[in-house]
């Protein structure tokens, strides 16, 4: 804090100057400072250096002087400002799913699941899921042995159905052009935030994402008293018509999501609702999907 000594003359005259060659012993020196009208110095009483201090008006009565400090209005008390002391990141890497099942049963088209083993877009998994798709038949023709039965079972139950449905497919759009198509997706969403996120490859219960994501919590960090909030993870199923049973769209609407023209659109398979607290969690949590 910067102090001033008051050291300064304002409005002397030159009579002053003739009659003492000392302002500060002069009485009538002080006494022409309130009577100088043409001088082109602002009044003491409107300056103000910010000192604790208060700056008085020129007065020749140290009574006034005194009174000027007794009525001086007390300094207000400076509010808190809460700043955030660094940026603050949330960084949430996907690797890998595992184990996923469907949480209803699909229709038994072995078409549809065959095409859709044909056209992904990894080799290994298309391969993978040819060879599934046919230890499949062979165990649904011993079991028909075994009950004299020739028909295969209408459905599949969800953890059947997610091992011969791949996560990506390769088809071609209007143009002509081999496009890749998630069929597995997830949304994440923190603190009101939403990111798509979409498989590499894969099958439904075995997927690859190797994808990482951040969100800015700098705000939430500098306004929250706890920073609590929840990671919500949503993944979703884009299924052929056909695979769909009508009986299990109707008895599970909460599980589908409704597009703009009213119709059933994806299936959620499931959802993961992280409980975090960013001034607490300091290390890496690990979730198996």
């Amino acid at each position: 804090m910067l102090k001033f000594k008051n050291k300064f003359k304002f409005g002397s005259s030159e009579k002053d100057a003739a009659t003492s060659s000392s302002p500060r012993n002069s009485s009538e020196s002080r006494a022409s400072l309130p009577n100088s009208t043409a001088s082109p110095v602002p009044e003491l009483a409107k300056l103000s250096l910010h000192d604790s201090s208060a700056t008085l008006p020129a007065t020749s009565s140290p009574a006034a002087s005194k009174e000027a400090i007794d009525v001086a209005s007390p300094a207000e008390p400076l509010l808190p400002t809460i700043l955030a002391a660094n940026p603050g990141v949330l960084i949430v890497k996907m690797y890998r799913s595992q184990n996923v099942t469907l949480p209803i049963s699909i229709n038994n088209d072995k078409q549809i699941l065959q095409a859709l083993a044909l056209n992904t877009n990894d080799a290994n998994v298309s391969t993978l899921l040819s060879k599934r798709l046919a230890d499949l038949v062979q165990a649904e023709l011993g079991a028909s042995d075994r009950n004299s039965s020739d028909s295969s079972p209408d459905l599949l139950p969800g953890h059947v159905a997610s091992t011969v449905i791949p996560s990506n497919i390769d088809i071609p759009n209007s143009n002509g052009e081999r496009v890749i198509k998630p069929l597995l997706f997830m949304t994440v969403e923190f603190d009101n935030n939403m990111i798509m996120v979409e498989s590499r490859k894969g099958t439904a219960d075995l997927c690859q994402w190797d994808r990482v994501m951040t969100f800015d919590v700098t705000k939430m960090l500098a306004h929250s008293q706890t920073s609590s909030n929840f990671l919500n993870i949503n993944m979703y199923l884009r299924l052929p018509n056909r695979l769909v049973p009508a009986a299990e769209r109707q008895n599970n609407l909460n599980m589908f999501t409704m597009n703009n023209s009213n119709t059933f659109g994806d299936l959620q398979v499931g959802q993961i609702k992280l409980p975090l607290n960013l001034k607490c969690h300091s290390k890496p949590i690990q979730t198996v999907l």
